[in-house]
């Protein structure tokens, strides 16, 4: 009798929204087009979630829940079994790995950066019982992470910490670079779409910053309006776009740019589907993040697909990923970043240099069929 050969169980249970969602629908574009891998496969999903969708659209088989905290809990401990036999493969692309195994062999991506830069506060922003709770789970996160057979890691800078740190000594550690989603290309430029951003930014000569991101301190949404406030006392033309959604967060942005008498330059357009970015960028001018610390960003492979000039914080992961195709700024002060993001904006060649940059940044970097089966061939490995 033939032997029975083992599934890939691809776990997107740990995403919801953000740049993890897009790179998740890129994969699994790739992964439909893949015909005999992906009848090995079984997606893991939320349900009424953009993957599920994803999945009958193109006729993937997938295994969804309601979405909670619960249910979650309830199917890692319990219900999964049904689903992951021994044989298996599981993948988490992003977030913590499945709680329980069931003897199958466990693949992850780690996009935790802060789990591997302890001499940075990354919880700082917090009260002390909230700050102790975010430390304990980040304890206990890094630990499960390295129960898993082989980590993947998207910059090379926190794959040689990993190396160093003694909980991943005799792990499989591999590195796997970012690429951008197939759906973030000029050529998924909506017409119909872009003039309804043109119409909602109602520009008039203004330099459109967006700040492409979900509602997390790390982000430091808050050092911006300062940075604008400088920045339109130079030049007066400069405002901030976000893609935030209704909350407490939005709310005290809101009030920063309001105390400062520049309440006119903060655009929020709430969140948006992956499918429309391609269209929010070109309808600005450039893209920023100045996170606290990151693994890798989609905004940086973003601007550069979309050649937009890219302001980053200075720091030493910056760096590493983006080279020379970033305008790097230290944005606790307000007033040398405006003035570096102004130089760039008031010279074209400086314009033009950032995007040539970007350009070269992209040629080092996996284009997202050899991201793809970069993955592919270590979960091969691995399969029963």
């Amino acid at each position: 009798m033939q032997r029975k050969q083992g599934k890939v169980i691809f776990n997107f249970l740990p995403v919801r929204a953000g740049g993890g969602l897009q790179n998740s629908l890129s994969f699994l574009t790739l992964l439909a087009s893949d015909m005999q891998f992906n009848q090995l496969s079984i997606i893991l999903c939320w349900a009424d979630s953009d993957i599920e969708a994803l999945c009958l659209k193109k006729g993937l088989k997938y295994h969804s829940i309601p979405y909670s905290k619960v249910n979650r809990l309830c199917f890692e401990f319990f219900g999964a079994s049904k689903v992951v036999k021994p044989k298996d493969v599981i993948f988490t692309l992003f977030g913590p790995p499945l709680l329980r195994n069931y003897g199958a062999k466990r693949i992850n991506g780690c996009a935790y950066s802060n789990l591997f830069y302890p001499e940075l506060d990354f919880w700082g922003f917090l009260r002390l019982p909230s700050r102790i709770i975010k430390k304990v789970i980040d304890f206990y996160r890094k630990r499960m992470l390295a129960q898993s057979d082989v980590i993947i890691f998207e910059t090379n800078s926190l794959l040689q910490r990993a190396k160093k740190d003694i909980l991943f000594k005799n792990k499989d550690l591999q590195l796997i670079e970012m690429s951008p989603s197939v759906l973030v290309d000029s050529k998924n430029v909506r017409k119909s779409v872009l003039r309804d951003f043109n119409s909602r930014l109602m520009k008039d000569g203004q330099i459109d910053i967006l700040y492409l991101s979900g509602a997390h301190p790390n982000k430091r949404h808050f050092l911006l309006p300062a940075i604008i406030k400088e920045l339109n006392s130079i030049n007066g033309n400069y405002r901030l776009i976000t893609t935030l959604p209704k909350s407490k967060y939005l709310e005290r942005l809101e009030a920063e740019f309001h105390n400062r008498d520049i309440r006119e330059c903060l655009i929020n357009l709430g969140p948006i589907s992956p499918e429309d970015v391609p269209s929010l960028i070109e309808a600005t001018d450039c893209m920023c993040n100045i996170a606290l610390l990151e693994s890798f960003s989609n905004n940086f492979v973003e601007a550069w697909r979309m050649s937009k000039p890219l302001i980053v914080t200075d720091a030493d992961w910056s760096r590493a990923c983006c080279s020379t195709a970033a305008v790097y700024i230290d944005p606790i002060d307000s007033k040398k970043s405006a003035i570096s993001i102004n130089r760039v904006f008031s010279n074209n060649a400086d314009l033009d240099l950032l995007a040539l940059n970007g350009e070269k940044q992209l040629c080092n970097l996996p284009s997202r069929e050899e991201r793809y089966d970069m993955y592919k061939n270590i979960i091969l490995e691995y399969l029963k």
